[in-house]
């Protein structure tokens, strides 16, 4: 295998060396017939051959030469170049017969070979050969690959010429596109940009015109200080600018054959004879502009420099038009931004933008016209309807205390007991006392000494109140529950043995069958809440059960909290619980009546923005 590629090797430097000096220099198309005819001539039985080339990879790839004949005759070989150049192998196939009406050659054999560079695929060689084969047509494919190394170092050699005009032109770009970036305004930027460009392209003038409405306005040109838009030169650039706008592609005059056929009949008025070269390029919403480039007749616009337009265009011509919409007045955005918008809503395209706005509308005008039930949405409390202190009957202390807040209670439970070791002792002396009175007040009767029987009453009457008195306060001494509820306050079990003031508070306690609902209502909706009015109050306790209750009193006193005052609002439950205990919060909401949906998500924005319009209007 080593053995046969270096003899490959050799043979195709052999025949290279066969090759006439300069023709590497002769133009594309006698290039390749040239090749082709000394391949066809030197390849034993060939009857025709053809050379297609194209763009790397992409093509489309076309016929550039043909032999025998040099406008045609190969078309029994389309299908196996073809299948070349789709395999990108060597491909050996019978040929079809000729048509009717063409010469008779006898039956042939197609050979074809793929034409790769560097890996990439440029075209195919085919040619026909005649049968029986002088030669097995293995050997007939190594001779056409022997000779397909001036055709291929031709090819590289286009490629690496291609990249180094790919490779100048971007750094050209790239280099206009870092001076345009720097800290200019857009008219010194336009005119350095022209004025460079015209310089480095060897062209008589540039000038650069930036769309406003459907028309392109010139805006820069180079090698001038200002662009006086009334005179004729301003407006054939204008007129010119236009006619590439419209049509959306490069125009390039005079044209060259391959050139797609558009209108130029304005760039024909502005060239007078000489060369221009019209190149539109986009912004961020489509076309924003025209680059032209003018020559003299002996210097034409080549396919080079319509590439290179092509690529200033596009990078350098989208800086600009950037710089340009930036630097116009604020209210000229706005309407721009406005127009482009309301064109791509109303233009084609964008649907997804199209059914958002029309979701939107339809959204608005259902909320509008749609109403619920608004209700006062505020922080809730759940307060017992009486609450009774019990206080100490007298001074003394606590020996007991069986109760603390929380705990439920039947009416006359005992909450706790005062110490009535003191009370006894006072009661046995006024006792005593009450005995002696009462017998003084009978010796001074039996003694019918009427003064000392009446004093003696009086004492008597005096202790027996004394005694009443103690007795009634040691039946007091047990606290008791003066009814059946909950106690909300109060708790003794860690002061046993404290000392205790009479009228002190012990206990607070509350009934279990009547509660009253406090909602804390803000001020922004104090007037929306009237008395009467439905509500329903959900406890954090019970989530799974809303209460409602009715309001029965609207207070003037405020509380304020996180800035905002908010109103007490009273109201009564319509059916109380056993699981309700007094201080329970949740969230009551107060059903005001109908709104309609859209007013009850703004109207709290439109009161901040009324208050906000009222605090700096003057």
């Amino acid at each position: 295998m080593n053995a046969r590629a270096d003899d490959q090797t050799a043979a195709e430097a052999a025949g290279c060396a066969a090759w006439p000096a300069g023709i590497e220099q002769l133009p594309e198309a006698a290039f390749y017939a040239a090749w082709l005819a000394r391949v066809c001539t030197a390849l034993p039985g060939a009857r025709a051959g053809v050379v297609v080339v194209g763009p790397a990879e992409q093509g489309p790839f076309a016929p550039q030469a043909f032999w025998p004949h040099a406008d045609g005759g190969a078309p029994q070989l389309a299908d196996v170049a073809e299948q070349a150049l789709v395999s990108r192998t060597a491909v050996v196939a019978e040929l079809p017969p000729l048509p009717q009406g063409a010469a008779a050659s006898g039956a042939e054999l197609g050979l074809a070979l793929p034409l790769l560079v560097e890996r990439q695929l440029l075209g195919v060689v085919a040619v026909a050969v005649a049968q029986p084969l002088a030669r097995p047509a293995e050997q007939l494919l190594d001779a056409l690959r022997w000779d397909m190394a001036w055709l291929q170092l031709h090819l590289q050699q286009g490629l690496g010429r291609q990249d180094d005009g790919q490779a100048q032109r971007l750094m050209l770009a790239l280099d206009q596109v870092a001076a345009l970036l720097a800290d200019q305004p857009f008219d010194e930027a336009a005119r350095g940009f022209v004025t460079e460009l015209a310089t480095q392209l060897g062209c008589d003038r540039v000038s650069i015109g930036v769309r406003r409405g459907q028309r392109v306005r010139p805006l820069a040109l180079s090698h001038s200080a200002e662009l006086v838009r009334r005179t004729s030169l301003a407006q054939a650039l204008g007129e010119a600018m236009d006619e590439a706008f419209d049509q959306k592609a490069v125009i390039r005059l005079p044209a060259e054959p391959g050139d797609e056929a558009l209108v130029s009949r304005a760039h024909a008025l502005l060239a007078e004879g000489g060369c221009v070269l019209s190149v539109p390029f986009q912004g961020s919403d489509g076309f924003a502009g025209v680059l032209c480039f003018e020559r003299s007749a002996s210097q034409p616009f080549s396919a080079a420099d319509v590439a290179l337009g092509q690529s200033l265009a596009a990078m350098a011509g989208r800086v600009l038009a950037l710089k340009h919409r930036s630097e116009r007045p604020l209210p000229l955005q706005v309407v721009h931004a406005a127009k482009t918008q309301a064109q791509r809503l109303l233009g084609p395209g964008h649907i997804t933008r199209k059914l958002l706005v029309l979701g939107t509308l339809a959204a608005v005008v259902f909320f509008s016209l749609f109403t619920v039930t608004y209700r006062v949405s505020a922080p809730s409390t759940l307060e017992g309807e009486v609450r009774r202190t019990v206080a100490a009957p007298f001074d003394g202390f606590v020996t007991q205390a069986g109760v603390r807040a929380g705990d439920v209670v039947k009416a006359g439970a005992v909450l706790a007991q005062l110490d009535d070791r003191d009370l006894r002792l006072e009661r046995l002396k006024w006792a005593a006392q009450y005995a002696q009175y009462q017998k003084q007040q009978q010796e001074a009767v039996a003694g019918r000494d009427r003064a000392k029987a009446l004093i003696s009453q009086a004492q008597f009457e005096q202790a027996l109140a004394q005694v009443n008195l103690i007795d009634e306060q040691l039946s007091r001494a047990v606290v008791r529950a003066p009814f059946a509820g909950v106690i909300v306050k109060g708790d003794l079990s860690q002061t046993l043995g404290s000392a205790v003031r009479r009228g002190d508070m012990l206990f607070e306690i509350t009934p279990l069958a009547g509660y009253r609902v406090v909602v804390e209502v803000d001020e922004r909706d104090i007037e929306d809440v009237a008395v009467g009015q439905k509500g329903q109050l959900l406890l954090a306790a019970i989530a799974d059960q809303p209460l409602p209750f009715t309001v029965t009193r609207l207070t003037s006193v405020t509380t304020a909290r996180d800035g905002r005052n908010f109103f007490r609002i009273e109201g009564l439950l319509a059916a109380p619980g056993e699981r309700l205990r007094p201080g329970m919060e949740g969230v009551g909401k107060i059903e005001v009546g109908e709104r309609r949906l859209i007013w009850v998500w703004t109207h709290r924005l439109m009161h901040w923005l009324r208050l906000f319009a009222w605090t700096w209007l003057p």
